[in-house]
């Protein structure tokens, strides 16, 4: 089910079977890093999400990565590395 990020954070209890388009004004961009690996090159993008609404705004800068620039964002673990795709994605238009 696709839902905007207002949608999303709108339900009693947010479900990660939802595809959740951010707006531009729904996250920033932190470190983008090129990793030099046997082939294709890989990078990422460090991506945060803001104005999330109570009762969860205890996830208000979260870390996310986007790698090559997929659009979809990944949780990471507390050393900062990929761990699962996440319900949020970046529309190619909002990623440059």
């Amino acid at each position: 089910m696709k839902l905007t990020y207002a949608e999303y954070w709108s339900q009693e209890d947010p479900q990660r079977n939802s595809k959740v388009e951010l707006e531009k004004t729904d996250y920033k961009l932190g470190l983008k890093n090129t990793h030099i690996s046997l082939f294709p090159y890989q990078s990422t993008t460090q991506v945060f999400i803001q104005n999330v609404p109570p009762p969860y705004e205890k996830y208000n800068g979260t870390e996310y990565l986007v790698y090559n620039g997929s659009g979809t964002l990944w949780t990471t673990d507390r050393h900062g590395n990929p761990k699962s795709p996440s319900v949020f994605f970046i529309p190619y238009s909002n990623s440059n």
